[in-house]
């Protein structure tokens, strides 16, 4: 039975699937790899009332009116660096990368913004 309280044990799995074709990452659709393709599999913690207000306020300034804004660009950075608890990244040697900031930092765009669409639309309303 589902809680209308986050555990800490709230996962949520996010996984891209992609293959490279003539030196170019293609994103794809679907959770399962075929073959000839990759994925990666990203767990991350689903957020708290306090936590998502915490990302929220992180991600907004104020605009040229005075008005609070989103940056967006912010927000989708707090959301991976914040909620991304685990993975199963590895490198060309096969072996295990860390997940931290660092590793984060060099994702490739188009798997970052999969990674956070995908989010968004696994847990519904984050904010």
């Amino acid at each position: 039975m589902s809680s209308i309280f986050v555990e800490d044990n709230d996962m949520v799995d996010v996984v891209v699937c992609y293959k490279i074709e003539d030196g170019i990452l293609v994103i794809l659709d679907g959770d399962q790899p075929e073959a000839g393709q990759q994925s990666l599999t990203v767990k991350f913690t689903r957020p708290n009332w306090a936590i998502s207000q915490k990302l929220l306020q992180s991600s907004t300034y104020t605009g040229p009116n005075g008005e609070p804004e989103i940056n967006l660009m912010q927000m989708q950075s707090n959301l991976l660096y914040a909620l991304a608890k685990s993975w199963d990244a590895k490198d060309k040697d096969n072996k295990p990368i860390e997940l931290n900031n660092a590793s984060i930092s060099k994702l490739r765009v188009e798997i970052a913004k999969t990674l956070i669409s995908k989010l968004i639309g696994k847990m519904g309303a984050i904010f």
